[in-house]
């Protein structure tokens, strides 16, 4: 029944799309007669396509074997610690400063058309086993490493979760899901200090094996 209704979303946006780009050029022509349609077909579109959004996230939100992980409150870095039985090894692929862009400035309620520099920490997590589990990105606001934040430029191999969760086991925080070439992934904007900062966590294969293999063996001891 989901898919037999995204597909239904779909046709619908593509039908909205053609009417849009035919009411355009009509617009374009008749400018006053024809501002209204080409606002209210605009507006019916992208209703139309946030619908579809919602529709895709549900779909992947109650069929994700990872949903455990994916919607995990407090630190991930625990429990992937717990499943590992272990601590978790961080291999750094790249720090570096770099512009924030548009949808990243909205996600952390910055000002989306002022240039701001993040601090950017892109790095492998390794559990029990030689291939990484999670590949993770971290993006600090320059403006907000100030004061005790700075040593959030200075993690080396440390867990960000060590840091983070190390006086609450919880942080306020907005998540959003994506996929990546059939890999799983969230996005989560925590409340960290009065200050937003967003990670980026991407479920690789190996970990994904892992974890099914580990389900299956608990299963069957019951």
């Amino acid at each position: 029944k989901l898919s037999k209704k995204i597909d239904l979303i779909k046709i619908l946006i593509r039908q909205i799309k053609n009417a849009h780009i035919y009411t355009l050029g009509v617009f374009c022509n008749k400018i006053s007669k024809n501002f209204l349609i080409f606002t209210v077909g605009k507006l019916c579109y992208n209703l139309i396509k946030k619908i579809y959004r919602s529709l895709m996230d549900t779909h992947l939100y109650f069929s994700n074997p990872l949903l455990s992980f994916l919607t995990a409150k407090g630190s991930l870095t625990a429990h992937l610690e717990k499943i590992a039985g272990q601590p978790l090894v961080v291999q750094i692929l790249q720090e570096k400063f770099r512009p924030l862009s548009f949808d990243e400035k909205h996600l952390l309620s910055l000002p989306k058309h002022r240039p701001m520099l993040a601090w950017e920490r892109q790095v492998l997590l390794f559990g029990n086993t030689n291939k990484a589990w999670v590949q993770a990105t971290s993006l600090f606001p320059l403006s907000h490493l100030q004061g005790g934040k700075k040593r959030l430029r200075h993690l080396k191999n440390t867990p960000i979760g060590y840091v983070l969760f190390k006086k609450n086991r919880q942080l306020a925080h907005k998540r959003y899901y994506y996929t990546d070439k059939g890999q799983y992934g969230r996005k989560t904007v925590y409340e960290w200090q009065s200050q937003k900062i967003l990670i980026q966590e991407l479920f690789l294969t190996e970990f994904e094996q892992v974890f099914m293999q580990k389900s299956d063996k608990s299963s069957s001891f019951r």
